[in-house]
């Protein structure tokens, strides 16, 4: 059996980059960055989906942002999103990991139904 290529979580640290820019050393992007990292460490998540840390992600309105995609799969990007999220992200990441297309916008947890704010189709996401 082939082994699967991991769906990769994109997570903004420059959130709000008004903050970044204004030199705070850990605003509130990096402090959410550092808990999803945590929480997906210690996840059985953690050899299934890869983890990237960007400056940004281009949703600097509202932040924070994060998004997913995988090979062949929609790319999902999220926004308004904090520390008290990382539970319903990681759940997230779990049913888009069980997906084979990641069209998982109709099974969205509760808490991230209205922050869903951009779908690429795959064959855009990966270009």
């Amino acid at each position: 059996m082939a082994k699967r290529v991991p769906d990769t979580l994109y997570v903004c640290r420059t959130c709000p980059r008004e903050q970044w820019r204004g030199g705070v050393a850990a605003g509130e992007g990096e402090r959410f960055a550092q808990a999803v990292r945590a929480a997906l460490a210690a996840s059985p998540l953690a050899s299934q989906v890869d983890l990237l840390v960007l400056h940004c992600l281009g949703g600097c309105p509202k932040p924070c942002n994060a998004a997913l995609t995988g090979a062949g799969k929609v790319l999902l990007r999220f926004n308004r999103l904090g520390e008290g999220d990382v539970t319903a992200l990681l759940e997230l990441a779990a049913l888009f990991r069980a997906s084979s297309d990641g069209e998982i916008a109709d099974r969205l947890p509760p808490g991230l139904k209205d922050r869903l704010a951009l779908r690429l189709p795959a064959e855009i996401a990966r270009g």
